[in-house]
């Protein structure tokens, strides 16, 4: 059974390991502990899996909160995905923010999405199978930085 987004970002946040997949958009996700350094390179805080046939792919993200975060400020910013499908396989950097994903995606013609597309966008036949995953994900790291700009 799936889990809530807000409820497994919030054990990754505390170092805990969700122990389930998080359903968003019609794609599921494993959410990982971000007490996991494995993998992570540079200035990455943490990684979670996109499931589909074959193995899961792979998405890094940088998470930047102010020091003293007074109005719950911080940077989403997706830094690489490991696309590891049978079809599709290899790692792409990128340095695309997603701050704000969350609200501001209102439907593959929205501007936000479109931009997040553009950048993300693989043109192979994998994608036929798994879709515009990356849209989703966008909104779990997003949902990630929230999280990490609350102090509790």
């Amino acid at each position: 059974m799936a889990m809530a987004l807000v409820k497994a970002v919030d054990m990754a946040v505390k170092g805990e390991f969700p122990p389930d997949v998080v359903q968003l958009d019609g794609h599921n996700f494993y959410i990982r502990s971000l007490a996991n350094k494995n993998r992570l390179e540079g200035d990455e805080t943490g990684y979670f899996r996109h499931e589909h046939i074959g193995e899961d792919d792979r998405v890094f993200f940088s998470i930047k909160v102010p020091k003293e975060p007074r109005d719950h400020r911080y940077e989403a910013t997706i830094t690489r995905i490991e696309y590891r499908g049978f079809m599709n396989s290899g790692t792409k950097k990128y340095d695309l923010a997603v701050t704000g994903a969350l609200t501001a995606i209102a439907g593959p013609g929205g501007a936000f999405a479109a931009k997040i597309l553009a950048v993300l966008k693989n043109l192979n036949l994998q994608a036929r199978f798994d879709g515009d995953w990356e849209l989703a994900a966008a909104k779990v790291v997003d949902a990630i930085g929230r999280r990490m700009a609350v102090k509790q």
